[in-house]
């Protein structure tokens, strides 16, 4: 019985090493479920230190995988020490959405990043003192909601809504 052996290449045929995308990793608050808000800046690093240099490709993409409409591109910076800075624009409020690292063309470990954008509570309530009463843990007497939608009271389950008359 004869078995075929196969040795993978760990190096070009120039002898230098060749580019592995499951030895960079990409880690960073633009990567962290819950902490990029919709519209503004979000950063995260890959790093490809523990390999061979090699292009970085970061894309945005719905749940379809198709690129996301209305997205700006990301942008990557690289280093020359194998860090590479990545920023882009998360989408709308509540839309999922992927981010796709690849590097030399593969996909690097993680990759797609399963995310969505959250909004900051200054978007969503129109009081400075209840927003800084919620992020410090303390429940507000009343929250208003910037959008119109009404208020609801300290305890209550449901929202007050308010609507001008006119006589």
């Amino acid at each position: 019985m004869c078995f075929l052996k196969l040795q993978v290449p760990v190096a070009t045929r120039d002898g230098k090493p060749k580019p592995n995308a499951k030895k960079v990793r990409a880690y960073g608050p633009g990567l962290e479920p819950g902490q990029v808000l919709p519209g503004k800046p979000a950063h995260f690093t890959v790093d490809s230190t523990d390999t061979a240099p090699a292009p970085v490709d970061v894309s945005i993409r719905d749940a379809d995988g198709n690129a996301f409409k209305g997205a700006r591109a990301p942008v990557v910076a690289t280093g020359p020490d194998g860090l590479h800075d990545v920023s882009y624009v998360p989408p709308p409020v509540g839309e999922p959405y992927d981010i796709v690292v690849a590097y030399n063309g593969d996909q690097i470990p993680g990759s797609p990043f399963a995310m969505t954008s959250n909004p900051s509570l200054s978007d969503v309530i129109d009081s400075p003192t209840a927003a800084k009463e919620l992020e410090s843990g303390k429940q507000p007497d009343f929250i208003y909601s910037k959008n119109g939608n009404g208020m609801q009271r300290k305890g209550s389950k449901g929202n007050v809504s308010f609507t001008s008359a006119s006589i």
